[in-house]
């Protein structure tokens, strides 16, 4: 028979010598690399390594959202020291938002904008597969799906003011149905044509799933150019023009053409004399884009970029142009890549309206045809003061 009894703690003693010596030191555990801390570090996961590292930002208390002024032609890189909720204030052209490094957030990690300046403000990652630019009163949401790598996998979005006092986005974005040839568009494009243009809309499958697009014809000499239904002033709030474009060959000195986007005023198949845009005029600046901006009043600025127009369905030309609010700064894009930026504010029109569009104008040859292949056609003006 065993005899059994409680030993209640206060009764007990433990009397010797503790002779055995336990590491405490925090970084002497096999998966933390805490050998150099800062003050207010936070122990975070960072699965590339495979550890434990001490993260800035994790210590003290935490802040629910922090302001943030915009610097013109400025790219500021997120930490862990910025906030979860940014305001963006401040009337800077040009400032972009870098999510920083993801490999030192742990999954989940949001960052959301507030854009309540009258620009455009970026917000991209590493490898611009986040790439975005927010409107004056829209927001911008980021969050963090996969930290196993510097430039991350983030998921976002853009959420603009559906208020028509703050301005107004419009996208033509050609759609229908394949199979039976069934052609629509969100908006109503005019189409102006001489009788050497013609404009069809192209039920055209490819990788990149453009599907259906307006396809601009030249044969004879003439031009063939297609309009958004709306008329911009630039100045009085910010503007950004866009499209997807690609064409069927490069132009040649025996079938030459021009091809011309952005807002401009010349609907009529010749050179603008106000506006800003991009064009194709191999002629004058060869087998490259081109920027310009041009004002009746005052002369233009023209710059040659190293972008070669594409002549594949799968891979077209994503082509932005945005105007800063005051109208004294033009920026022009290709794909994420920002080509130009024209600060002569004489050059910019400011007081002729100017119509979002796209067109081929032939000026050589009669008897191959040159197309183009537009997927769509974006367009949008935000108010520096609301209406």
């Amino acid at each position: 028979m065993t005899d059994s009894k409680r030993i209640d703690r206060k009764d007990a003693e433990i009397k010797g010598t503790l002779t055995a010596t336990v590491a405490m030191a925090l970084d002497g555990l096999t998966d933390v690399d805490a050998s150099s801390p800062s003050n207010g570090d936070a122990l975070t996961w960072v699965a590339a390594n495979n550890d434990w590292e001490p993260v800035a930002g994790g210590g003290g208390t935490p802040t629910a959202s922090q302001l943030l002024t915009t610097t013109a032609d400025t790219t500021t890189t997120l930490d862990g020291t910025y906030a979860s909720d940014l305001l963006i204030t401040g009337t800077a052209v040009m400032q972009v938002y870098n999510l920083g490094t993801a490999t030192a957030y742990a999954n989940g990690k949001r960052f959301t904008f507030y854009n309540n300046t009258p620009e455009f403000v970026g917000v991209l990652n590493s490898d611009a597969t986040v790439w975005h630019r927010v409107p004056p009163r829209a927001k911008c949401v980021c969050v963090l799906q996969s930290n196993s790598t510097a430039a991350g996998v983030w998921w976002s979005g853009v959420d603009e003011s559906e208020n028509p006092s703050h301005g107004f986005h419009a996208v033509n974005e050609l759609y229908g149905q394949i199979a039976t040839g069934v052609v629509n568009s969100e908006l109503s494009l005019a189409n102006l044509s001489s009788s050497g243009g013609t404009t069809v809309q192209d039920s055209t499958t490819t990788a990149t799933g453009l599907g259906v697009m307006r396809r601009l014809v030249t044969t004879a000499a003439g031009y063939t150019y297609s309009l958004g239904p709306r008329y911009m002033l630039f100045g009085g709030g910010t503007v950004a023009v866009e499209t997807i474009v690609s064409f069927s060959s490069l132009s040649s000195a025996a079938e030459e053409f021009i091809y011309r986007f952005g807002a401009f005023n010349n609907i009529t198949g010749g050179a603008p004399t106000d506006g800003a845009y991009l064009l194709y005029d191999r002629a004058s600046y060869g087998d490259f884009f081109a920027t310009r901006t041009i004002a009746a009043g005052g002369g233009n600025t023209t710059n040659t970029t190293s972008v070669v127009p594409s002549v594949a369905l799968a891979t077209p030309n994503h082509l932005r142009m945005e105007v800063s609010s005051a109208g004294t700064r033009a920026a022009f894009w290709s794909g994420t890549t920002l080509l130009f930026t024209h600060t002569t504010a004489a050059n910019i029109p400011t007081t002729v309206e100017c119509v979002p569009q796209f067109g081929l104008t032939k000026t050589v040859g009669s008897v191959t045809s040159r197309v183009s292949y537009t997927d769509l056609l974006g367009f949008e003006k935000w108010f520096t003061v609301a209406r």
